[in-house]
This record gives structure tokens, C-alpha cells and sequence, in this order.
């Protein structure tokens, strides 16, 4: 008998069952899930060390056996070229050049490292080491302000001023980076004395490297100087965004008016100068026509109105300008199918808001079926022969804002009545009257009834500093827009607000705009400094609500888990 016919029925199914088993592997069970991320136990060279080897390996040693790839984010500053590779619970960090004499490096290793069980480190880890006798003495801490209280841990980086940031600028690699906890709060140590600018942002791709459209944050001042004596920075949101400005689409609307849009908002501060428009006939030797531009800041609407009439010819629209961002002027090219048609069409009001329920100082807007700019003086006017002046801008526009004097008074109905000659189009058309007499439109506006005002909502912060720039902002939780009024010292006080549970935040209005503006990279513009705070804060129907005490003052606080759920209960 051979081997093969010695195996019997028996010890095939001891067998089967052995491979089935193997193929499933799965958690042992009697246990909890393991949901520990790992974390370091050996580091050689050890946090700290000096006169370190300038061909050092580094070699990390985890708690447990790591997820093979995960060995994303690990960054060397002063930026190194390096390579990173998992082996069982190791880490092996190899530079792949020699490290400059006398210089204190940081290890940065964010959350991305896992375990078998694809759990992250629950905090990232920073190893320091210098490959001189002495570790830099330079400390920097602070924290990133959310309005919106998340509990984000964006990237934080200094990069080393006056000498420029790397061939790409602030997309480039940072001199130093570390990572803020889940409060927002970060700690520089051991860095090199000096200026910097700093900076932090969501690092969504964990490469370290600042993105256009990340999520952005910045201090009031742009070089920060680092010294021996930690110095506590707050940074507050702002802009970053180095795409390219753009006509995304034109249309002639009639010979005399071609409207078209941006691909964002034009941004007078990225281009300082207006473009250049030239529309040229396409099939034909005609001589181009010149053209007058109206272009808003901040808006994504732009108008041109030629010099002479169009007819059906198709044209090239061709316009150039040059950004911050440029060096040389941008060009571009776009075709358009003219027309001949004169613009003889009346405009006319397609809507308006609020229309009840205004609150006491309601900002009016008029909604237009092609751009109109309005005539002022307008007044509106209750039953009683209550009058109050509104004034707004004249620029011709789809809508138009208008604002009261003074307050309404409450439970009044308010009219306000728009003749055809107190608005035109682009073309100069009159508007639409709406019946025989020369009456165009009637607004009609009614406002909140008494037991649904709060008389004044007062209080302060004590813990602030008086400023000439101080604004105060109440938000209801519900719907309604943010109220501003002026509050230099540490107190304020809010006078006829709609009834409501909302959250107080005081800001430092550095453009006087009333209202809180992120702050932007490139160019400068330093963002309003603010403090949302936590507590929750009702305006009481009819009532004078005194003696608001707010705090702490610090925007990156975060109330104990117990002092939340005292609250609560």
C-alpha cells in the first residue's frame, strides 16, 4: 500500500477543518476590542540626545506590531529628505543625506501610524536631538481659535524670516512643524532664536505642506520673533487661495450690455488694477471695440457696456490683467455671439425681504430682474405718518440694500413706494410701472410685536482689555442674523433684540466694517481677533436683562467634562 492509500477518511477531515480555520482568522474572542492605538516605548536616538552621529539611523520602537504603509507623515525638520519604513513593531527613519553639523533636528510623526487593527497613535509624536553639543533654545506656544468650537488638530509651522520660505513659498516645506492637540493649543521647543512667520492649517493629505482651499489660520502680526521666554500667539482663520481669476461665461443681453461672471469673486487686493476688455469681431477686418467695465469687489458679477452698438456678428472678447500671483499679465480669450437687439424691456421688482417679522433694524432687500440702480433719497412710512429716510448704494445691481435711519417701532406696518423714475437698468430703462400711474412698486415691511422684543441684554468680560475697536455680537441660536454694537471697554449693551437663546462673541474690528473678517496669507491682511463664548445667553421678551458676566476670555477654551455635565443636569 502507498503513502497516499494509507490516508484515511479521518485524517483528511483533521485536514479540512485545520485549513478552513486558518483561512478565517479572526479576533480572539472573550475579550474587548483591542481600539489602543500604538505608542512609542524606545527611541534611538532618544528625545533630547546631542552630539548625535550626522549619519544617524533613527529607530522607533512601538507598543505593538504596526500596519505595514501607514508610515505616511513622518517629517524631519529642518526639512530632510528621508525614508521611512515599518518593520514589525519598528519604525526605521534613514535620511537620505548627511545632517548639517551643529543643528537641532525635530522628528514629527503624526496620527497616521497604526496598529494591526488600523488603530492611529493617539497623539503625534516629536522627537528632538541635535547633532552639536547643545539643543536650540527657542520656545514658541499658543492656540488656533475656532469660531465654531470643533475640536481640529491642524498643522502649525514657523518658516524662517527674512530668508524667503523655500522655492514654493509657503506651499513649500516649513522650517519647523508641530501639531496642535484637540483644543487647539500647540508648543514650539527647542527651535532656533529669530523671526518667522507662522502659520496653521488642516493638513487634510498629512504631507506637511500647506495646500490652496485648506482650511488656513494666521496671528494678527505677520513675523512672529521667537526668543528664549515662551511667548503665548493665537491665531485666527484666514484665506489662502492662489488659483487663477477667470471669466467663466458672457452673454450679450442686448446690443448695448453684455453681462457675464468670474469663477470667483473679483478681489481687489490679489488684483489691484482693473482689467483690460477689447471685443474684436471674429469673422471680419473691423476695428475692436473699447468697453467700460463695472466690476464689484467680492462679487462674482461683472458688466461691460461697449462704445458702439452690437449687431449678430460673433466676437472675441479679449481681456487681461495681472495678479499678485503673476509674473506677466494674464490673457485670455473667449467667444461671443453678439446681437442687435436694443434693450427696450422696463425692469421691474421681483421681490423683497423681510417682509414680517422684521426685527427693529432690519436690513431691506430688493430683489431686481436685471441690474437697476436705485435713486435716493427713499422714505417708508407707517399709518400713523411715521417717517424713516433709507439709504443704500446707487451702483447699479440684481439686488439692492437698504437700511432704516432709526429703529422701527414695534408692531408697526411700514410702506415704502417706488416711483419708475427712482430706478433704471444698465441701458437706462425706467422701471415697470405696474398700473396707470407712475407708481412701480410697494413694499410693504411689518415689524416684530412688542412681547416678542427684548428690552436690552447687558453684561461684560471683565477679563478683557478695552480697546477704541471693540465690537459686540449677539447670534441667536435660531434663524436670525448677528446684531453688532459698539463696546469699547469690557462691557456692552444690546437694545431691542428679536426674543431669543443665542451666544455672545466680541471682536476687534481693525477696518471698522462691523463685522468679523478672516484675515488672508498672501497679501497680509491680519485677521480680527475674537472670543466666542461658550455660555449660552437668552433675550428675554419684554425684559432688561442686566448683569451678563462673561468668560473666560481665552478662545481656545474648553470647559471640563464635569462643569459640562453640571450644566446639564
Amino acid at each position: 500500500m502507498n503513502t497516499f492509500q494509507r490516508i484515511t477518511p479521518q485524517i483528511l477531515l483533521v485536514v479540512f477543518l485545520f485549513v478552513v480555520s486558518c483561512a478565517h482568522r479572526q479576533s480572539p474572542s472573550g475579550g474587548p476590542d483591542d481600539k489602543t492605538g500604538p505608542s512609542s516605548v524606545i527611541q534611538n536616538p532618544p528625545s533630547g540626545s546631542v552630539n548625535v552621529s550626522r549619519d544617524v539611523r533613527i529607530s522607533i520602537t512601538f507598543s505593538e506590531w504596526l500596519l505595514p504603509a501607514s508610515e505616511k507623515g513622518v517629517t524631519l525638520f529642518p526639512s530632510t529628505p528621508l525614508k521611512a519604513k515599518v518593520k514589525g513593531r519598528r519604525l526605521e527613519i534613514r535620511p537620505l543625506q548627511r545632517l548639517n553639523d551643529s543643528t537641532t533636528y525635530h522628528l514629527v510623526i503624526t496620527s497616521g501610524l497604526k496598529d494591526l487593527r488600523n488603530n492611529q497613535m493617539s497623539k503625534p509624536l516629536s522627537i528632538v536631538f541635535s547633532t552639536g553639543p547643545t539643543l536650540d533654545s527657542g520656545s514658541l506656544s499658543g492656540c488656533v481659535a475656532d469660531p465654531q468650537r470643533r475640536l481640529l488638530q491642524p498643522a502649525v509651522a514657523l518658516f524662517r524670516r527674512p530668508s524667503p520660505p523655500g522655492d514654493s513659498g509657503f506651499c513649500g516645506p516649513p522650517s519647523f512643524l508641530a501639531l496642535t492637540d484637540s483644543s487647539g493649543r500647540f508648543t514650539f521647543e527647542n527651535i532656533r532664536t529669530g523671526f518667522y512667520a507662522l502659520l496653521a492649517w488642516l493638513d487634510k493629505n498629512s504631507d506637511s505642506r500647506l495646500q490652496t482651499g485648506e482650511e488656513l489660520y494666521l496671528p494678527v502680526d505677520s513675523i512672529i520673533s521667537v526668543g528664549t521666554t515662551p511667548v503665548n500667539t493665537l491665531l485666527y482663520p484666514a484665506r489662502f487661495d492662489t488659483s487663477r481669476q477667470s471669466i467663466a461665461s458672457v452673454t450679450a443681453i442686448d446690443n448695448r450690455t453684455i453681462v457675464g461672471q468670474w469663477k470667483k469673486p473679483w478681489d481687489s487686493l490679489v488684483c489691484p488694477q482693473l482689467p483690460q476688455f477689447i471685443l474684436q469681431p471674429a469673422d471680419t477686418g473691423s476695428p475692436a471695440t473699447a468697453l467700460h467695465s463695472l466690476i464689484t469687489n467680492g462679487t462674482p458679477r461683472i458688466v461691460l457696456l461697449p462704445d458702439s452698438a452690437l449687431d449678430s456678428t460673433n466676437y472675441l472678447l479679449i481681456y487681461s490683467f495681472k495678479s499678485i500671483f503673476d509674473t506677466a499679465m494674464f490673457k485670455d480669450t473667449l467667444r461671443l455671439a453678439g446681437t442687435p437687439q436694443p434693450d427696450t424691456a422696463a425692469p421691474f421688482l421681483t421681490g423683497s425681504s423681510p417682509k414680517t417679522g422684521a426685527d427693529l433694524h432690519p436690513e431691506i432687500r430688493l430683489f431686481w430682474s436685471e441690474p437697476v440702480s436705485a435713486s435716493f433719497p427713499l422714505v417708508m412710512a407707517d399709518t400713523l405718518g411715521d417717517t424713516i429716510a433709507l439709504s443704500g448704494d446707487s451702483t447699479a445691481a440684481d439686488t439692492t440694500l437698504l437700511t432704516p435711519g432709526r429703529a422701527l417701532l414695534p408692531g408697526h406696518t411700514y410702506r415704502t413706494i417706488f416711483l419708475s423714475g427712482q430706478g433704471k437698468d444698465l441701458s437706462g430703462n425706467p422701471l415697470r410701472s405696474r398700473d396707470s400711474t407712475d407708481t412701480a412698486s410697494v413694499i410693504t415691511i411689518s415689524a416684530v410685536i412688542p412681547d416678542s422684543i427684548a428690552v436690552s441684554l447687558q453684561g461684560g468680560a471683565p477679563c478683557l482689555e478695552t480697546t477704541p475697536m471693540r465690537k459686540w455680537q449677539f447670534t441667536p441660536l435660531a434663524g436670525h442674523r448677528s446684531f453688532t454694537v459698539p463696546g469699547t471697554a469690557a462691557t456692552f449693551r444690546f437694545d431691542s433684540l428679536p426674543a431669543a437663546k443665542g451666544r455672545i462673541s466680541t471682536f476687534i474690528d481693525l477696518n471698522g466694517n462691523d463685522r468679523r473678517d478672516d484675515g488672508r496669507l498672501l497679501p497680509f491682511v491680519a485677521p480680527e481677533p475674537f472670543v466666542m463664548f461658550e455660555d449660552t445667553v437668552e433675550a428675554r421678551a419684554r425684559w432688561d436683562v442686566e448683569g451678563v458676566e462673561l468668560g473666560p476670555c481665552d478662545p481656545c477654551y474648553r470647559r471640563p467634562v464635569e462643569d459640562s455635565t453640571a450644566m446639564e443636569e
